[in-house]
Formats: structure tokens, C-alpha cells, sequence
């Protein structure tokens, strides 16, 4: 499965590893770098850097086996990003997995959860290739009201060629 956090600042693979370790009681040998070719971990991790303008510099995408994401309980991003937060410090911005690609849940360096919108355009009206967050749109909800619409225990229970594409669908969503 892959779990992408969006975060404003640069970060270190050493950093990650730490995070890992720490958070998800693993050990060095079970986390790699995804161009590093190692196989036989749990869990790879990518660091990508925007070139462009953008608040959210760094994508930090994991890449965890199912039966992994089983183990360890990790069942959608926001699970990570609780995590994240609680170890750095620094807010997190994830995919609603709703079908509004501009839609996020922010989650704040003091772990309070918002659902918001990216900034499409700036102020020239221009393009925004990079990832600004609207904190005018900003609406505050509980864990409890994140996590109903992302995906849980039940969706890795579903046999692989059972599961539907998981998309949030929540008409009351935001």
C-alpha cells in the first residue's frame, strides 16, 4: 500500500529511519530507501523535493506490504501523520481520498485535524504548481470523523480481488 505525507520542510533519510524505528517498533533492516533495491523490508520510503514554489515542499510517500499494514495497524495516511506530528513536531497535509483532488486533511503541528483546499491560483491567477493550503476554507473535525472516511482494518480484510477502489464518499464530507 502507499501513504503519502505532504510537509513543508526538508528531511533527511537518517530522519525518517529514526521515525520509523521509533513510532512503529521496527528495526533499521526492515525500513529501505525505495531506489536503495533492497527487498526484504517492510517498508520502503521515498523522499521527493519540489523544485517549484510551494508551502509543502516534501512528498514523503511509504510504500508497506499489506500483510505489513496489517502487523502494524496502519491502515490509511492519517495513521502515519498522527504518528508524524506526535514525533517531529511539524504539520502534515494528506489526501482525503475523496474525488476533489484540490481537498486535503491538514493536520497541525498540535495534532488538531482540518479538512481544507489547496490554493488553485495565486494571486496573478496563475497556475499554482505548487501545494498552498487555503486556511480560509479550514474546518476543524475530530479523528474520529477523519478516519470514517478513510480506509480501515476492514478494507485490508477484503481479499485483494474483492476491494473495491477505496474512495471516500461521505456526502456530508467537508
Amino acid at each position: 500500500m502507499i501513504f503519502i505525507l505532504q510537509i513543508k520542510n526538508k528531511i533527511k533519510d537518517r530522519q525518517v529511519v529514526n521515525f520509523l524505528v521509533s513510532q512503529f517498533s521496527l528495526t533499521q533492516k526492515d525500513i529501505g530507501e525505495l531506489m536503495s533495491g533492497k527487498t526484504d523490508t517492510k517498508i520502503n520510503y521515498q523522499i521527493f523535493c519540489r523544485e517549484c514554489p510551494s508551502e509543502f515542499k516534501v512528498e514523503l510517500t511509504f510504500f508497506i506490504k499489506e500483510e505489513v499494514c496489517l502487523e502494524l495497524e496502519i491502515f490509511n495516511s492519517l495513521i502515519i501523520a498522527l504518528s508524524f506530528v506526535d514525533y517531529f513536531s511539524r504539520a502534515v497535509v494528506i489526501n482525503d481520498e475523496s474525488q476533489d483532488p484540490y481537498r486535503w486533511i491538514l493536520v497541525n503541528e498540535f495534532k488538531k485535524i482540518f479538512v481544507t483546499d489547496e490554493v488553485i491560483y495565486d494571486d496573478n491567477g496563475l497556475f499554482n504548481e505548487g501545494l498552498f493550503i487555503d486556511y480560509s476554507t479550514a474546518k476543524e473535525i475530530t479523528i474520529n470523523s477523519a478516519m470514517k472516511v478513510l480506509p480501515d482494518r476492514d478494507y485490508y480484510l477484503t481479499k485483494a480481488t474483492d476491494r473495491p477502489v477505496f474512495y471516500n464518499q461521505d456526502p456530508t464530507w467537508g
